[in-house]
């Protein structure tokens, strides 16, 4: 297993057949705590069956595994979120006007 730590508001970690790295991998996310009121959690649902029934990523784990996956603890490496400085870089970087007035 790889965790991963780009991330801002979830755990990710990879899980690879024998610790190949180069091989497929299975990415578990936990999501972060109060996550839910930043992220839809309905529509990426939705978007993840699509992109499943379209051949673009594997289908969602059942409702069993999901439990067992949330209750996993999961050693913490960087206790901060860096949720904050993440929002004031895309503050920073959104637009003060658009070539299209309807934006």
């Amino acid at each position: 297993m790889k965790r991963f730590h780009e991330g801002v508001m979830n755990v990710l970690v990879g899980c690879y057949l024998d610790g190949k790295y180069d091989e497929d991998v299975v990415l578990i996310r936990k999501y972060g705590n109060n996550t839910n009121l930043l992220v839809d959690r309905k529509a990426e649902i939705d978007i993840i069956r699509t992109l499943n029934q379209n051949g673009i990523c594997m289908p969602l784990l059942i409702a069993r595994e999901m439990a067992k996956l949330h209750s996993t603890k999961l050693k913490e490496t960087n206790p901060k979120s860096g949720l904050f400085e993440k929002l004031d870089k895309w503050i920073e970087n959104i637009s003060e006007c658009f070539e299209d007035p309807t934006k």
